[in-house]
């Protein structure tokens, strides 16, 4: 689907697969360096349930946890979960917003995909070359 987005539609991509959660911090530190400016949306595919990411079996994030990584660096920037149920959170938590503030993406909005971030098997170290 991402080489047809490429080819097609002449959206470029990066995709990285995560299995950590340093793993996941390195990638979006990278992700909203100025270098990576034309990358504004991140798509991150991972398992969830209300609140949560889940990197893999072991390691899971809160979407307060996502969001002290972004640490108020994503304005300009779409943020999509292609996740089950993340979203179902509760809107007490601060989670479930469609409205964003400065610095920070809106939870709910989708717009083509830049980034792909994703669990599943990994061997790229993070930080190391990328």
């Amino acid at each position: 689907m991402l080489h047809a987005m490429r080819d097609i539609g002449g959206i470029n991509y990066i995709r990285r697969s995560i299995g950590t959660v340093p793993e996941l911090e390195c990638y979006i530190d990278k992700w909203l360096q100025k270098r990576h400016a034309g990358y504004q949306v991140g798509y991150f595919g991972f398992h969830g349930d209300p609140g949560s990411l889940w990197l893999d079996g072991k390691h899971h994030v809160s979407l307060e946890d996502f969001e002290a990584m972004i640490d108020g660096r994503a304005d300009g920037r779409v943020i999509h979960f292609g996740s089950c149920s993340v979203m179902r959170a509760s809107a007490s938590r601060g989670c479930a917003s469609s409205e964003s503030t400065p610095g920070h993406a809106p939870w709910s909005a989708i717009a083509k995909t830049s980034t792909v971030i994703s669990s599943g098997p990994h061997s790229n170290s993070c930080c190391s070359k990328h």
